[in-house]
C-alpha cells in the first residue's frame, strides 16, 4: 500500500496533502484519508490503531526507512500496555534501525 504497487500513482501525496491536524490522536498527529500521521523519535509513522473486545491492534510504517510492523494484543484498548500501542512499534524500529546503522 504505502510502496504506491496497490493504489493508483498520488495516493500516498493524498495521504499527505490532505491530512488534517488530529490532536485528540495525540501531539504532532495528522489524519489522511483514512491513515493517521505521527511523528516520532524514528521518523514520520504511517499507520493505524484500532480495537475490538478482547484486541488492540496497530500497524506502522516508516516511510523513510522502508519498515512496516503491526501488532495484535490481547488486551481492550491497551489497558495492559505501557503506552499507545504505537509505541510498541516506534520501540521495535528504533532497535532495527540502530542495528542497520541506519541515520535518524
Amino acid at each position: 500500500l504505502y510502496s504506491g504497487a496497490l493504489l493508483e500513482a498520488g495516493y500516498i501525496e493524498m495521504i499527505t496533502k490532505d491530512a488534517v491536524r488530529a490532536p485528540m490522536l495525540g501531539k504532532d498527529t495528522d489524519y489522511g484519508l483514512g491513515v493517521i500521521i505521527r511523528k516520532t523519535k524514528v521518523g514520520t509513522l504511517w499507520g493505524h490503531d484500532g480495537t475490538f473486545p478482547g484486541y488492540t491492534s496497530t500497524l506502522g510504517h516508516f516511510p523513510k526507512h522502508g519498515i512496516t510492523a503491526a501488532f495484535m494484543f490481547n488486551s481492550d484498548g491497551g489497558q495492559a500496555l505501557a503506552g499507545p500501542p504505537y509505541d510498541v512499534i516506534v520501540d521495535l524500529v528504533e532497535i532495527v534501525v540502530q542495528e542497520l546503522g541506519a541515520e535518524e
